[in-house]
């Protein structure tokens, strides 16, 4: 009878296999590309403390739909928001030195702003942006196999800024034993995932605050399960900023090597598609002339999401711990 594998040999005999499988999936990887260098110089980001904000130009009532936009003080009224970053992508292009930056911005439900009640939008939505300092970074709704017509769009945004703070000390963590103790400690973590593609000319780095921490004090085991994430459709890198980043969570237990779970669309039932279509409320797709409704009326309301693929990435992973 065949014995099997310990833990250790297991990990050895797939190691390979795992990076194999995130190249295929991700066309722009190569299996021989190694991870990054895990010497950190770069600040680690006190999330907590770190905006985008914008405000927006005056608003013009939609001519279709009454309640398009949201915007209940009318025509002219300008709207000031800042929301905090959930994660934070940098691309490096090895040629030109450029780095696009991609921040993940908090979510929240599309809304009226501002009414002394019926704040939501119906039919609902979430609302969540990947924004680089210039362009919109459209999020996957189809999985990593499938390609999707999008492609990023320009800021329209009166006047926008990006407030991005750090901790003032900080240190690596270099052993499964430096984690442990920092986590049972209660200082504030953050990881760091790089992956490096020598043929294809780029890094990507996440970074990302540690919200949720597994650990085995007994066999000095961590295991980070943490999101979300924006990972980077790097097929559709044009040496500058890919057209889409699938939303995600990361898993890892080890220092080089990540697995992340995508976000995806799911298409309702027939008679779910029928409940969503459903006028009720205050209705987010109310027709100024309701014998004129335009092409398409009205348009498809949002589908649910699931995270069921996952790809297995050859990365290296830092553990940031600030000194507090």
């Amino acid at each position: 009878m065949d014995e099997k594998p310990t833990r250790r040999e297991f990990l050895q005999s797939t190691a390979s296999a795992a990076v194999v499988s995130a190249a295929a999936a991700l066309p722009g990887r190569s299996p021989t590309a190694k991870a990054g260098d895990q010497t950190s110089t770069r600040p680690m980001i006190d999330f907590d403390r770190s905006f985008f904000t914008w405000t927006s130009r005056p608003y013009v009532p939609d001519p279709v739909y009454v309640n398009a936009g949201g915007m209940v003080q009318g025509a002219g009224a300008v709207r000031n928001v800042r929301i905090l970053y959930e994660a934070k992508c940098d691309i490096t292009n090895h040629a030109t030195g450029h780095v696009e930056e991609l921040f993940l911005l908090h979510p929240c439900r599309a809304e009226y702003t501002i009414p002394e009640r019926d704040f939501f939008q119906l039919p609902s939505r979430e609302f969540r942006v990947i924004f680089t300092r210039t362009h919109g970074i459209p999020i996957a709704d189809h999985p990593s196999t499938e390609s999707e017509d999008r492609k990023p769009r320009l800021l329209d945004f009166a006047e926008t800024r990006f407030t991005t703070r750090s901790h003032s000390r900080f240190r690596v963590l270099s052993s499964a034993q430096e984690v442990i103790d920092a986590t049972l400690a209660d200082q504030p973590l953050n990881a760091r995932t790089t992956y490096r593609d020598a043929a294809a000319g780029y890094t990507f780095s996440i970074e990302y605050p540690v919200r949720t921490m597994n650990l085995n004090v007994e066999e000095e085991l961590f295991q980070v399960d943490t999101g979300p994430l924006p990972l980077p459709d790097m097929k559709s890198w044009d040496g500058e900023r890919p057209a889409r980043a699938f939303l995600t969570y990361v898993a890892f237990s080890r220092f080089e090597l990540a697995e992340f779970i995508l976000r995806r669309e799911v298409e309702p039932s027939n008679g779910d598609k029928k409940w969503l279509h459903a006028r009720r409320g205050k209705w987010r797709w109310e027709l100024r002339d309701p014998n004129h409704p335009p092409p398409g009326h009205p348009p498809r309301p949002p589908w649910a999401t699931v995270y069921n693929e996952t790809l297995v990435i050859q990365t290296t992973n830092e553990l940031l711990c600030a000194e507090v």
